[in-house]
């Protein structure tokens, strides 16, 4: 890589420098453009929060990283046999239950391995973060809490950004202790103020995982939010 980058090519790295995994080659380099760009140090910082997330949500087990590919591989093959119309719908679907299952698979992974931080096998760790976000086309995963006006924490928010147009953005709101059952309208509000509409999540006895396509790259959210009447939830960048 040459010293002078771009943005767009140390966001690519972010997720491998923050683990500890980067080419040391490469690793110089993405110092000194962050030493000089407060965008990609807030994305750094981003990434960092996604682990404190992850922990929180870990089980006390990980499954092995060959069942993890195998899984992801399998949910990202398109359906060549059905009718267009289906297809279509099963391709939302699909990206939905990655969507899940990267939040799923990536706590297992950071929750087992929790003490791994501090050793030298912190590169295992490392590689099956960056191979499950390889496998389900992604670059990066950021994580934000769910709160309720009180600052009551209901659960929490993935946010997946995609590689451009061939993986587009979306994300998956997780709620646990939601303050009340019904519909609550989904909404994402952008850096220019713009809410935009994501759809609807039905929370059943206070929990609910929904999952939306994003209209824009993860970097321009600054605020989920999911209201039923009086009641809403945020989740803010």
């Amino acid at each position: 890589m040459n010293d002078e980058v771009c943005c767009g090519e140390v966001l690519e790295l972010l997720p491998e420098f923050a683990l500890g995994i980067l080419d040391e080659q490469d690793r110089p380099i993405v110092q000194r453009h962050l030493r000089g760009c407060p965008t990609c140090r807030d994305e750094l910082r981003e990434l960092a929060d996604t682990s404190d997330g992850l922990l929180a949500l870990a089980p006390g087990f990980a499954p092995t990283a060959r069942f993890e590919a195998g899984v992801l591989a399998r949910l990202s093959t398109p359906d060549t046999v059905a009718a267009p119309v289906r297809r279509a719908r099963r391709f939302r679907l699909t990206r939905r239950l990655v969507g899940q299952l990267v939040a799923v698979l990536l706590a297992a992974a950071v929750g087992a391995g929790a003490v791994l931080w501090r050793t030298a096998e912190v590169r295992d760790l490392g590689e099956r973060y960056r191979a499950t976000l390889e496998i389900a086309g992604g670059r990066y995963l950021a994580a934000a809490p769910l709160l309720t006006a009180a600052g009551d924490r209901v659960g929490t928010l993935f946010l997946y950004q995609g590689h451009y147009e061939t993986h587009p953005s979306w994300g998956l709101a997780v709620l646990s202790t939601a303050p009340a059952d019904g519909g609550y309208a989904m909404t994402v509000v952008d850096k220019a103020g713009v809410s935009h509409p994501l759809g609807e999540c039905v929370v059943r006895a206070a929990a609910a995982q929904c999952g939306f396509d994003l209209p824009f790259g993860v970097a321009k959210v600054v605020e989920v939010r999911l209201t039923a009447g009086p009641l809403t939830i945020t989740a803010k960048r």
